[in-house]
């Protein structure tokens, strides 16, 4: 046929020795993990594979007669190859079933010198004794999670003569991981237990000899407010400030990750985004009114009246709410405070906002309640003549179909106050200054969150923003990426320029280190690498797990509840 060579029997001897290779395996008191086996496996692959196609072409016989093959025995070889991962499943069964009855009274007691009251129950015992390459167990709340790693390592030390120094053991709180040490303690079992940050920063004090300082958020956060605040000369860059806060005072501060943050900003579309910036400013205060908050940080009673305060603040007419007026009703013990004291060139002039139509109805009152209202509106316009204050007053709604700020605006004119109205550098500064002022404040914190996630996911600087600006099309999207990517960069500079290090870069350099070694074949001094609450596990901290294992042939032992991740904000994804 013309299709077979004179050295082609050597596909029946690589498989014969495969099957003494397996055989010497199974041979042995041990659990055999996927490593042990894989790579001769994985050798054979193209050999079977181009077997089992002649076998099933029905051309495998002739074949076996023109080299002189035992076409029962090569049969034979092929099964036992395709059936590896049974057969080695079903050995690793026996083999834990067998010494969960052998080792029983050492398991009874296996932590006896932490607590003798610890007995682990039958699937703690099949983790203990299980010896697979990656090893993910999923626990509830108070099942012993914890205990079963303190188990698996000194089974690990004592039965499989294990040097505890080779063992690394994982958790995420410099808490978690005194808990540990002392429980490792107790059994005198003296393991590497260690943080994932203080993991990162021996792997880079390893290999820099530049000491660097460990920075925390609150650095990130003053770099940011200092450059935000050193940009209140910059007209262009305060409109983009404001436009920001005009569109989306909404912003999705427990965002997961950059990528789910930046899908969040791209499904929020805004078909009315304007450019002008007196617009803009409108659309700020109709976007701050919903919550009754002013410009001035005021908590205020109703809509209406954040409309009226921040429109009094643009305008520049210098009031107090809520004043205690000088004189109260004859009936009542507690002060009036009328809505408005506005202070004009020495003049006191009180501004009471009325919660009906101007021809004194409300729909969302009875008629009882609206005259007892009407009774009060009467009440306080005559207090005000009695004692001589000026007042003027405004309606929720007015006849003529005219909005109230027009009416108020009116009524201004009338009292000889005189508008001066603010710049936006002048409401940026007041935004700005104000310390407490949620939308700055918030902000920062939005930026910061924003430079954490980008930082866990270890994006390229260089490549990534113009790549997600490239890819939107939506205005408010690119204007938080116009803003993020100046304070992301301020902040990289700031943070070298000092010589410090934060938290995501000790894990990003960390994994860069061992990348190094990998390449290099430098292998780390690790057989085992437990991870505690592996539940918290991110993206950033998980490529390092895998990093550990692939620059020292480590097997990994997870444990974790994926009811109880709590570590979200800080780019966990379970």
């Amino acid at each position: 046929m013309g299709i077979f060579s004179k050295n082609e029997a050597k596909e029946f001897k690589a498989l014969s020795a495969y099957d003494s290779f397996l055989s010497n395996l199974l041979s042995a008191d041990s659990y055999l993990s996927r490593k042990m086996f894989s790579a001769r496996f994985d050798e054979l692959g193209d050999i079977y594979q181009k077997l089992f196609l002649m076998q099933k072409e029905n051309v495998l016989g002739e074949w076996c007669k023109k080299n002189s093959v035992d076409f029962k025995k090569l049969s034979l070889l092929m099964a036992c190859y395709a059936s590896t991962e049974e057969v080695v499943a079903r050995h690793n069964q026996e083999y834990v079933e067998r010494h969960l009855k052998e080792d029983a009274s050492y398991l009874d007691d296996i932590l006896q010198k932490d607590d003798p009251k610890i007995r682990l129950d039958e699937e703690q015992r099949k983790v203990v004794l299980a010896d697979e390459d990656y090893t993910l167990v999923i626990a509830g709340a108070g099942a012993g999670k914890t205990t079963t790693i303190e188990a698996k390592v000194k089974y690990l030390v004592e039965k499989k003569g294990v040097d505890p120094s080779r063992v690394l053991i994982v958790s995420f709180t410099r808490k978690a991981t005194q808990e540990l040490k002392e429980r490792f303690e107790r059994i005198e079992i003296p393991a590497h237990i260690a943080t994932f940050h203080s993991i990162g920063n021996s792997l880079i004090k390893e290999s820099d000899d530049q000491k660097k300082r460990v920075v925390d958020r609150g650095f990130m956060y003053r770099v940011i407010e200092d450059y935000l605040t050193s940009k209140l000369t910059d007209e262009w860059f305060i409109k983009k400030i404001l436009l920001f806060f005009a569109s989306y005072l909404n912003m999705p501060f427990g965002a997961d990750n950059t990528s789910l943050l930046f899908k969040t900003l791209s499904a929020n579309e805004n078909s009315t985004m304007r450019s002008d910036l007196t617009a803009t400013l409108d659309e700020y205060r109709k976007q701050q009114t919903n919550k009754k908050i002013t410009i001035n940080e005021e908590r205020v009673r109703s809509i209406d009246e954040c409309r009226i305060a921040n429109y009094l603040f643009i305008n520049g007419i210098d009031y107090v709410y809520e004043p205690v007026y000088p004189y109260g009703f004859h009936d009542s013990i507690k002060p009036y405070c009328p809505d408005f004291l506005i202070k004009y060139q020495g003049q006191e002039i009180y501004l009471e906002h009325f919660g009906l139509s101007e021809e004194g109805t409300n729909n969302r009152f009875s008629k009882a309640e609206v005259e007892r209202y009407k009774e009060h509106v009467n009440e306080k316009i005559k207090l005000h003549r009695e004692h001589g204050t000026k007042l003027i007053y405004t309606f929720s709604s007015y006849k003529d179909g005219l909005d109230l700020i027009a009416h108020l605006d009116a009524e201004l004119v009338k009292a000889g106050i005189e508008k001066n109205t603010k710049s936006s550098t002048e409401i940026y500064r007041q935004i700005v200054t104000k310390a407490q002022d949620k939308y700055f404040n918030k902000l920062i914190l939005l930026i910061c969150n924003f430079i954490n996630r980008f930082k866990v996911n270890n994006f390229d600087a260089n490549t990534k923003f113009d790549e997600w600006q490239f890819s939107t099309k939506n205005v408010r999207t690119k204007l938080f990426l116009e803003i993020a990517s100046q304070c992301f960069h301020v902040y990289e500079a700031r943070r070298m320029e000092e010589g410090a290090i934060d938290f995501e870069d000790m894990i990003n350099d960390a994994s860069n280190i061992l990348d190094q070694c990998i390449r290099n074949h430098e292998m780390l001094p690790y057989d085992y690498i437990l991870v505690d609450e592996y539940q918290d596990i991110s993206l950033q901290r998980f490529d390092l797990c895998q990093k550990l294992s692939q620059a020292s042939q480590a097997k990994i032992v997870a444990v974790g509840d994926d009811w109880q991740s709590i570590f979200r904000f800080s780019g966990a994804q379970i």
